[in-house]
């Protein structure tokens, strides 16, 4: 963000005095007896002008005291400045995190062990040590499975995910509930397409998926539920042939974001709905190549990030029409987080590929965005950023063949 210079000062125009007599002549005189004398008494040292200077000159703070009393500057709000670093054996081998999220104050991060389905949670609010929490499975050896996310639903949580053929690319819908705050889970599996995002809205959850047969252009899907176990799928004529990645809402809109197919490639899009997910309507993105794979509240907007090589922001006050705002010119922006304190962290990979080096970029208002370095590196793909109080949480998934370190890091503020 660039910051103003202090406002010049300029001074009234003074007037001359013209002598029209010796009366005014008399006056004059002793007008300049008075200003040879200076403040501290000291005979022929003219007193030098002292100028206030109001808070609102400068540009670091902001001045709400009266004009008799002293001023307590405030500093300005900064941009999030995070520290990071990465939970070696906060979780067991062969972790991949595809999610983080924070729900009445305890963390969650989602994902596998492996190809099986997993669960971490942490009751800390700065988050290094977690359990593995009781995930049930009906896995079997040759199947994937991954869980995407967590949301409430009622007095229960509710999980979601995907599971098939380890080598396959066509997954199927599956579900975890959790009754007792998150400890254990239940699995229901379906034969249904996977949903990819799931928010609170409608009847009480609302989530989106591809109806993919495994290739390129497909449909996405809006589906609706009351308890996160029984959904209605809604196939609306305005999510054909797109991605939609993420959801989130603005007010009493809806917006989906993800990308959609053109000429046999894929470009960054958004969508909104006003009747709860029924009929949508393509937003202006001014369009571009890639995906934008995350969204979230920012101050009264939202925020979202991607792109393809080249990681950028995107920021509407409205959901319909969304501007670009270039992070730097290589990398891919994969997670976006909003802090509590103000502003907003972005997780991504700073690289010609999307795996490693793991790095974060932060921004007050996701337009002008701070190089945050590059993080303890994973060899990993960068997936997810939860936010509460003070900590950010980012994950990722160790891809490549490779053993990977604890794909998982904890950001702290530097100050």
């Amino acid at each position: 963000m660039t910051t103003k210079g202090p406002s010049e000062r300029t001074g009234a125009n003074r007037g001359a005095w013209i002598a029209g007599g010796a009366v005014v002549a008399a006056i004059v005189v002793a007008a300049a007896i008075i200003i040879g004398l200076n403040v501290g008494g000291q005979p022929g040292v003219s007193a030098q002008p002292t100028l206030s200077s109001p808070a609102s000159q400068s540009p670091e703070f902001t001045d709400s005291s009266s004009p008799n009393a002293t001023a307590t500057p405030t500093p300005r709000p900064a941009a999030p400045d995070l520290a990071w670093e990465r939970l070696d054996g906060a979780l067991p081998a062969e972790a991949s995190v595809y999610g983080v999220m924070n729900v009445s104050g305890r963390w969650f991060a989602t994902g596998q062990i492996g190809h099986a389905p997993a669960i971490w949670s942490s009751d800390d609010d700065v988050p290094r040590t977690w359990t593995t929490t009781t995930v049930n499975t009906q896995r079997a050896a040759n199947e994937n499975a991954v869980v995407a996310q967590i949301v409430p639903a009622g007095n229960n949580l509710v999980a979601n995910g995907w599971w098939g053929l380890a080598d396959s690319d066509q997954f199927a819908r599956v579900d975890w509930i959790s009754t007792d705050g998150g400890s254990t889970w239940d699995e229901t599996r379906t034969q249904d397409p996977a949903l990819r995002t799931v928010v609170e809205g409608g009847p009480g959850l609302i989530g989106a998926g591809w109806a993919s047969g495994g290739t390129t252009p497909f449909d996405s899907f809006i589906a609706t539920s009351s308890d996160g176990v029984s959904w209605a799928r809604i196939n609306p004529a305005g999510l054909v042939s797109s991605e939609v990645v993420d959801l989130a809402a603005i007010g009493d809109r809806l917006v989906a974001v993800g990308g959609v197919f053109v000429d046999g490639g894929i470009n960054v899009a958004a969508w909104y709905s006003d009747d709860g997910g029924s009929t949508w309507t393509a937003g202006d993105t001014a369009g571009g190549a890639g995906t934008l794979n995350d969204v979230t509240q920012l101050g009264q907007g939202l925020v979202a990030v991607g792109g393809a090589g080249v990681p950028t922001a995107w920021t509407t006050d409205d959901g319909i029409t969304w501007t670009a705002h270039p992070i730097r010119d290589a990398g891919f922006a994969m997670a976006v987080a909003a802090m509590e304190s103000g502003g907003g962290v972005v997780l991504g990979n700073d690289g010609p590929q999307d795996i490693g080096p793991e790095h974060a970029w932060s921004s007050l208002d996701g337009v002008t965005w701070i190089d945050g370095g590059d993080m303890p590196p994973a060899q990993s793909r960068m997936l997810a950023a939860g936010s509460f109080g003070s900590a950010a949480v980012a994950g990722g998934a160790c891809l490549g063949g490779v053993t990977c370190p604890t794909p998982l890091w904890l950001g702290t503020s530097r100050k």
